[in-house]
């Protein structure tokens, strides 16, 4: 099983997890072999100018994926240097915010991270269509990918 990680601040949390949740329901549905998980970066850096804890909107969202919303308000998991040394595929959410962040506490990683385009000062409608869509692109390059790899396989 390969793995996904998603990353955000503790500040900013639910895009990543939103990210995960999404994610593993596309993977499970369409019998990918991969599996995602959403972790925390260190935050000093940030401006503290994001909402933190989710809103109505995004608890019905994730109500209707897997996780209850409930749950989303407890203080992000910090990220390791082994969960980013395992991961085959690590996305952050935003690279404005985020590619300082990893630069500074993962520099071996920078190269390794893709950055959604993902901005937290925009509504939650918005940002959960920006990443979605964002999301669903990128199912659908690794649905070809694995389409092609068993088909060579066999």
């Amino acid at each position: 099983m390969k793995q996904v990680l998603f990353l955000c601040t503790n500040d900013d949390y639910y895009r990543s997890h939103l990210a995960e949740e999404y994610f593993n329901h596309w993977s499970e549905t369409l019998n990918l072999p991969y599996h995602a998980s959403s972790k925390a970066l260190p935050s000093d850096l940030n401006k503290n100018k994001h909402r933190g804890s989710i809103t109505h909107q995004m608890k019905y969202l994730f109500d209707h994926l897997t996780t209850p919303g409930d749950e989303l308000h407890k203080a992000a998991p910090a990220v390791n240097y082994e969960e980013l040394n395992q991961a085959d595929y690590l996305f952050a959410m935003d690279k404005q915010e985020h590619q300082q962040l990893i630069e500074k506490y993962y520099p071996e990683f920078t190269a390794k991270c893709r950055y959604f385009t993902v901005d937290d000062e925009e509504s939650v409608a918005l940002i959960t269509e920006q990443l979605m869509n964002q999301l669903d692109q990128w199912i659908a390059q690794l649905v070809t990918q694995y389409s092609t790899q068993k088909k060579q396989a066999s």
